[in-house]
């Protein structure tokens, strides 16, 4: 595992837009502290997810190489070490959304300004914690469904963020009443539930060729 673990981090610095990525990582950071100040939960979590699709995508870029093709360590490199990386990763954002929606709530029972009031109902709080959590993780199995099937990846990803997010708007809700602490385990348990289905989506995937328009802005620029 600890193998793995070094070699996930000592193959990032080669994958493809490896700069631009480090930007959009940094902007993404910054953009979830900026909405998780605004309202606790939500878009900050969308960010950080989107800041661990990034960086999964650099270990995958790898992969894109004709040497990890051919080599016997290409399913290691495709199951294994992106999976480890990314339940790190997921593991840090998730603590990261926690202490900012932690932050933001505090912001919010302090608040002063009588412009800007943001109230909210009991349980909604805890439901935000487990939602938020299980949005990241949402976005990164787009991201290893993506690497190989991009169209129907991005198919489903859409119908089923749009319908979720039409439910939202008129759907009945309905927040379930936890202590925090509980909330906060639940949303730790998604993260390792998540990891477990995407290391068995790379397992059962890792045999067919990456989707040709994955990584092809990338290649040409490389090239």
């Amino acid at each position: 595992m600890m193998r793995d673990l070094k070699l996930g981090f000592k193959i990032m610095k080669y994958g493809l837009g490896v700069k631009a990525s480090v930007f959009a990582l940094v902007v993404c950071i910054i953009a979830s502290v900026f909405f998780s100040m605004l309202v606790p939960f939500g878009m900050g979590g969308l960010y950080l997810g989107l800041a661990v699709m990034m960086v999964t995508q650099l270990v995958f870029s790898v992969s894109v190489s004709t040497m990890v093709q051919t080599s016997p360590q290409k399913k290691r490199l495709q199951t294994t070490v992106p999976t480890l990386i990314s339940g790190i990763f997921l593991l840090l954002c998730n603590t990261l959304n926690l202490l900012f929606a932690w932050l933001g709530y505090l912001r919010m029972q302090n608040n002063t300004n009588s412009f800007f009031v943001i109230t909210m109902e009991p349980g909604e709080f805890e439901a935000g914690i487990i939602f938020t959590s299980g949005m990241m993780v949402f976005i990164m199995i787009y991201a290893y469904c993506s690497m190989k099937y991009l169209w129907a990846g991005t198919i489903a990803f859409l119908v089923l963020f749009f319908s979720g997010f039409h439910y939202l708007r008129v759907g009945e809700i309905v927040y379930p009443i936890m202590p925090t602490w509980v909330a906060v385990l639940i949303s730790y348990g998604i993260v390792v539930a998540g990891c477990v289905l995407m290391y068995g989506i790379s397992c059962i995937t890792y045999k067919k060729d990456y989707s040709r328009q994955t990584f092809e802005t990338q290649l040409k620029r490389a090239s």
